[in-house]
């Protein structure tokens, strides 16, 4: 099973992509690729041979929550200061 994780380090958002199998029953995750910051074209970072549809959902999803939450962050901010 092939999957996306959105990691944030220092306040920034980054997409890695992951394949989990089971070993002996114990899951075991290997990394893949790196996708790059959330809602920089992750998407097409995506190696070809990972591109599903359903992936690729997940990927814009994960982006979209990623951008949401730096806009709802940005007006609480905006309106910490006003007040």
């Amino acid at each position: 099973m092939v999957h996306v994780r959105l990691r944030t380090i220092k306040g920034n958002k980054y997409l890695y992509l992951y394949a989990s199998e089971r070993i002996g029953g114990q899951p075991k995750s290997r990394y893949i690729a790196y996708l790059g910051r959330a809602g920089s074209n992750a998407v097409k970072k995506l190696p070809k041979k990972h591109r599903s549809s359903e992936l690729v959902e997940r990927v814009r999803a994960l982006e979209f929550d990623a951008v949401l939450d730096e806009v709802l962050d940005r007006r609480r901010d905006v309106m910490v200061r006003l007040g």
